[in-house]
């Protein structure tokens, strides 16, 4: 028995299309189906993270609202030769590079580079020896006022000290003092050594 030919559709008819790969279609949700990552303002997707440029090491201050500040590594210690009251030692501790010639006008802490944390400790006396922290607005001789403050973009934000103790350790007229100081912000406690370079034109902020 010999087979048959396979049947011929009748002249005209259509052909059922062939079934298409889905190739496309997946392309096109790899490129846009599905959920998607959206990207913040200032940022490439997922969360951003914006620093102020401080300090290594540090934890910076909110922009508002007072701080009670952490420990920071500082750059530049300036004794300034011009303070409001000359029978005082001002100190200034600095995070970042800072020249004598900024602090030699007043408003000199908004020009500070962004970021630049500092600690004011405003000693009343003229000597070595060791001065009582103090909150109140006119420290006695042997006592000291001290101030942290953070520059964010040109706003100084100031916190200041609660207690503690600054030693003046040396004095070398015209050249540089020297000593250490132990603070306390609230619950925060620091401390540190300075040997601050004088500067003759420097004043308070």
């Amino acid at each position: 028995m010999h087979p048959q030919p396979p049947t011929r559709p009748p002249s005209g008819a259509l052909r059922a299309p062939a079934p298409r790969p889905f190739i496309a279609a997946i392309a096109l949700c790899a490129a846009g189906c599905g959920s998607s990552v959206g990207s913040k303002a200032g940022g490439s997707g997922g969360s951003s993270i914006t620093t102020d440029g401080g300090a290594a090491g540090t934890v910076d201050a909110p922009a508002a609202g007072g701080t009670e500040p952490a420990q920071f590594t500082s750059t530049t210690q300036l004794w300034i030769g011009t303070p409001d009251d000359k029978a005082t030692i001002v100190v200034y501790v600095l995070s970042k590079p800072t020249s004598c010639s900024l602090l030699s006008a007043h408003g000199w802490d908004a020009k500070l580079a962004p970021g630049t944390q500092h600690l004011e400790l405003k000693e009343l006396g003229t000597g070595p020896g060791s001065y009582t922290v103090v909150t109140t607005k006119t420290p006695a001789p042997g006592e000291a006022a001290v101030n942290y403050s953070i520059n964010d973009s040109g706003n100084a934000v100031e916190t200041s000290g609660s207690g503690g103790l600054v030693t003046i350790a040396s004095l070398n007229a015209g050249r540089n003092v020297t000593g250490k100081y132990d603070l306390t912000f609230g619950a925060t406690v620091i401390g540190g050594a300075f040997d601050a370079a004088y500067c003759a034109g420097g004043v308070e902020p």
